[in-house]
């Protein structure tokens, strides 16, 4: 960024690229659980088919919360950065206004409420998403601080849905991109 104090990593995910690692570590997982795996007899040689099947879900399972996770995280990252550059570019937008001045507040350590607030606000069209996004962002809460609490979350998340909802974000919110 030019003109204000960031400078991105540019190791930021784009979904496409958490997508393919879902599918090789799914992939992988499949073929580590199957009957013909070369390790499968000397790990489940005691084990019966319903337990193997039962470690299989489970397995997937957190394979699904962490990639949610990544999902979730990442998205934090497109919306942080359209915060940047829109203010960097000084665009004249009412979105990029609001955004000038809660840089001018809170500089880099906006919190991500804040901007999906201004989102909701001048970006009427962006409602729905973020309503659904916030209620994602409270799966993801749970997730990051150990899930040692029973969530009270409108539905149970799983890699479908989040993935849906990134893809639908990125695809309908004009985003800023760094020239």
């Amino acid at each position: 960024m030019k003109r204000i104090g960031f400078t991105p990593s540019g190791l930021n995910l784009e979904l496409s690229e958490i997508a393919d690692h879902y599918d090789v570590v799914s992939s992988s997982m499949t073929i580590f659980y199957a009957e013909d795996s070369p390790s499968f007899l000397s790990r489940h040689a005691f084990s019966m088919p319903a337990q193997i099947l039962s470690d299989y879900r489970k397995a997937q399972r957190e394979l699904e919360i962490s990639i949610c996770l990544t999902i979730l995280a990442s998205l934090e990252a497109k919306f942080r950065l359209d915060y940047l550059q829109r203010v960097d570019s000084k665009l004249k937008d009412p979105l990029s206004r609001a955004y000038m001045k809660l840089y001018g507040r809170h500089k880099n350590k906006i919190g991500f409420d804040d901007l999906l607030d201004a989102w909701k606000r001048y970006a009427p069209s962006s409602i729905v998403y973020v309503r659904e996004l916030k209620g994602a962002l409270a799966f993801r809460h749970w997730l990051a601080h150990g899930r040692y609490w029973e969530p009270k979350l409108a539905r149970v998340h799983g890699y479908t849905d989040i993935y849906r909802l990134a893809d639908d974000v990125i695809t309908n919110f004009p985003f800023v991109s760094a020239q």
